[in-house]
């Protein structure tokens, strides 16, 4: 049985969310090995929660992308561990982690994470917060499917999303706009714009 966690990680100078700069270049790798080494959601919901003032972007969404890894479900564990310390780790998030915020939504998205008011809080971080200026094409078009596939954002979410992909029509591929056209009919919302650029792409190929 996991004990409750008692290893902290100190930083050279205090930061909401500190950068592999602000840490200890030895406590920095010794909370990378810690995660490296868990292998259950309860492991890296306490690493995470117990080092909330220590832990960089990167890794908690290292974290994530080792849950998605090792195909942990979105299970007990997963709400009571990771849930409560992803909900205090979120609202500090910045444009200087638009990346890390992508990964995790789109391990949220993956293993199903049924909690409404989570799928709130990223909408506001993406939307009202306008993060999503700053995140890349490729990981936009796959946060909007996996918002879709839980079943959460509202219209003024997709709406934001379609508006922003749209902006990167020269940049966009065949498969980025089918992604996102499955997106919104998934949540049967009408995307001219998106419908609009698939067109264009039909026509190019024939």
């Amino acid at each position: 049985m996991l004990q409750k966690a008692t290893i902290r990680f100190y930083l050279s100078q205090a930061r909401k969310i500190p950068t592999i700069w602000d840490v200890n270049p030895f406590a920095y790798q010794r909370m990378s090995n810690a995660l490296i080494g868990a292998y259950s959601n309860r492991q890296f919901g306490v690493l995470i929660r117990e080092n909330l003032e220590q832990i960089t972007d990167h890794q908690v969404a290292y974290a994530f992308q080792r849950i998605n890894e090792l195909n942990l479900d979105a299970d007990q564990d997963f709400y009571e561990y990771v849930l409560p310390a992803l909900k205090e780790f979120v609202p500090n998030l910045t444009r200087d982690h638009s990346v890390s915020f992508a990964t995790i939504i789109g391990t949220c998205g993956k293993i199903n994470v049924k909690d409404a008011s989570l799928w709130q809080l990223f909408e506001k971080k993406i939307v009202a917060d306008r993060l999503y200026r700053y995140i890349p094409l490729n990981d936009l078009v796959s946060m909007t499917q996996q918002v879709a596939l839980s079943d959460y954002g509202s219209e003024g979410f997709f709406s934001t999303m379609e508006k922003q992909i749209g902006r990167h029509r020269l940049a966009l591929t065949e498969e980025q706009i089918k992604l996102t056209q499955e997106a919104f009919d998934r949540k049967k919302l009408a995307a001219p714009i998106i419908k609009q650029l698939k067109q264009s792409a039909q026509k190019q190929l024939a």
